[in-house]
């Protein structure tokens, strides 16, 4: 049986804070639990990467556990 794509999606976010960036991860993989989700605060578009399998993720879902913390993202190409 063929194994999924992967799939990554990067995102500009205005997420500064190390700590907001861990607890982000943590829910991101608890509501994506085969995700790897990182975030690059040393970027100046404070990247978000979430590596996942092309069924697996509606960035709707992603926006909303942002918009939970008061912070936003949007598509990088």
């Amino acid at each position: 049986m063929k194994r999924p794509d992967k799939m990554v999606e990067v995102y500009k976010t205005d997420i500064e804070n190390t700590a907001l960036a861990k607890k982000i991860v943590t829910e991101i993989r608890q509501f994506l639990p085969d995700s790897k989700p990182s975030f690059d605060l040393e970027d100046c578009d404070n990247v978000l990467r979430i590596e996942h399998t092309y069924e697996a993720i509606m960035e709707q879902d992603i926006r909303e556990i942002l918009n939970k913390y008061g912070h936003s993202m949007e598509i990088l190409p």
